[in-house]
């Protein structure tokens, strides 16, 4: 008779295990990543993790691609490729010494062409620039 009491006590308290508020100390997330320069791309957009507390920046480091300049003001080369790169994140944000947080950051652009982006219901969405039309010419060609 007491195992059984032992054991609906037991249930009783598993039960009301789930009602007991846990705090948790949040642990981090992701944002999106991508590269590109005026003729190719560079990084395809992929998910790069972060933990709490972590910067933009020591998120870039830990991604496995390679950014020459990093610990410096200006990402001079992307996976090898050099180039005039410009970095920016939501709201046209810049700065990779910002606190990764899903208030802060959804996505990581490195351009040197005019692309922008911003992430939208779990959507990237890259604009690219306008490239001026190209204009037939004529040409005279002489058989025979």
């Amino acid at each position: 008779m007491k195992s059984i009491r032992f054991l609906a006590l037991l249930l009783c308290a598993a039960l009301l295990l789930p009602l007991v508020p846990v705090h948790a100390a949040q642990s981090g997330g992701s944002f999106y990543l991508t590269a590109s320069t005026a003729g190719q791309t560079l990084i395809e957009p992929v998910a790069v993790p972060y933990t709490a507390g972590q910067t933009i920046r020591d998120a870039l480091r830990g991604s496995g691609y390679a950014f020459g300049g990093i610990d410096t003001a200006f990402i001079t080369d992307i996976e090898g490729v050099a180039g005039n790169f410009t970095v920016y994140y939501d709201g046209g944000a810049y700065s990779l010494d910002a606190i990764a947080s899903p208030e802060t950051v959804t996505a990581v652009v490195f351009s040197e062409s005019g692309i922008t982006a911003a992430y939208h219901n779990g959507i990237l969405e890259l604009t690219l620039p306008k490239q001026a039309p190209v204009v037939p010419q004529a040409r005279q060609i002489t058989i025979g």
